[in-house]
């Protein structure tokens, strides 16, 4: 079970980085949500102002689009990491993404539909454990 997770909108929603904004979703039944929940309640600072929220409703008129090319250039990466991680002498030896591993299952449940505008993809996030001498990716 996630406790949590973090999305920053800055980069991936407003794409001009001039409105700094985010989401934090914790999870009612997770162990930590009651320390996660005082901590939020304690020192989370709400403001949002709307010259900040029009700057992020004008730059995410084209969301889809950019989401779009996101999942594709993630597609493109996996497939180039793929290539290096049977071989020995590159630090990655694999590479858990939805598209190529069995969880892509529990990902498409969940998935917007394909329509005229917009093809869903598994987007991309990154983390690599380099406590081994190989490292393994996921994407």
């Amino acid at each position: 079970m996630t406790d949590m997770i973090i999305t920053s909108f800055t980069k991936s929603f407003n794409r001009y980085a001039d409105v700094i904004a985010g989401s934090v979703v914790t999870h009612l039944a997770s162990p930590k949500y009651g320390e996660l929940k005082y901590i939020f309640d304690k020192y989370l600072i709400r403001e949002w102002y709307v010259v900040d929220a029009e700057a992020m409703e004008r730059h995410g008129r084209d969301y889809l689009l950019r989401v779009a090319k996101l999942n594709e250039n993630a597609s493109s990466l996996i497939h180039n990491l793929l290539s290096y991680a049977d071989d020995l002498k590159y630090a990655t030896c694999i590479v858990f993404y939805p598209s190529i591993n069995a969880s892509g299952g529990h990902y498409k449940q969940f998935m917007r539909p394909v329509t005229v505008d917009f093809t869903p993809g598994y987007g991309i996030s990154s983390a690599s454990n380099s406590k081994i001498s190989r490292n393994n990716c996921f994407l």
